[in-house]
């Protein structure tokens, strides 16, 4: 099926103040690093898309959980003590921002099974 035969018009409600530019730069710096691996079909407007992560989230009623990996969460829990001290932290707070702005679900948890062989937790 082509997309053409499933176009609609669609207008989502964001408050005022929300930040809908600085939400695709970082959408674009997430692209550049390649950040996502979905295990899902992305849209066909893409992965990095906020407009995709918005229509699905209040059109479709659908949500998108984030399973960040432990260097991901280590370095998002680093930045919130000390701030941003390099790319990779950069990297981690627009995750966790571009997360947020979207309304991911953030389940952290899983990240820290990677600690489980490594602490004598087998």
């Amino acid at each position: 099926m082509d997309i053409s035969d499933e176009c609609m018009d669609v207008l989502i409600s964001l408050p005022p103040d929300f930040p809908y530019d600085e939400l695709f730069e970082l959408a674009d710096l997430l692209e550049r690093a390649d950040v996502f691996v979905p295990g899902y079909l992305p849209p066909p407007c893409g992965t990095y898309n906020p407009d995709g992560f918005l229509y699905s989230r209040h059109v479709e009623q659908s949500g998108t959980v984030l399973l960040p990996d432990r260097n991901i969460v280590s370095r998002i829990v680093k930045v919130a003590r000390s701030g941003v001290e390099n790319e990779h932290d950069k990297l981690a707070a627009a995750i966790l921002a571009y997360a947020q702005c979207v309304d991911m679900l953030i389940e952290p948890s899983i990240s820290f099974h990677e600690l489980a062989p490594h602490q004598g937790n087998i």
